[in-house]
């Protein structure tokens, strides 16, 4: 099943060599789990190609509701985008 929606970065933090982005996606962490790739594309979509992520966990987000968590390795042209977007950067 696809589904196509505009996301919102809530929370970008380092961890070790990787960064954990939580992101707000309506729709999304409700029908897909943890292990489920998701395509990101950015939301100028003239720079950079969609690019594939596991989701790594789904929880609540008090007055959000489920969001997504991904870990991304930030190498790499698309690795360093999504590792470098700001919170509140779209998707």
């Amino acid at each position: 099943m696809t589904v196509h929606v505009t996301g919102e970065v809530l929370d970008s933090r380092r961890v070790g060599a990787y960064r954990h982005l939580t992101i707000v996606a309506p729709g999304v962490p409700e029908r897909f789990r943890p292990g489920t790739v998701l395509a990101v594309t950015p939301a100028d979509s003239a720079h950079l190609a969609r690019r594939p992520y596991w989701i790594h966990r789904v929880r609540t987000v008090g007055g959000y509701g489920a969001a997504l968590q991904l870990v991304v390795e930030p190498s790499g042209t698309g690795g360093g985008w999504l590792a470098g977007l700001p919170v509140g950067a779209r998707l």
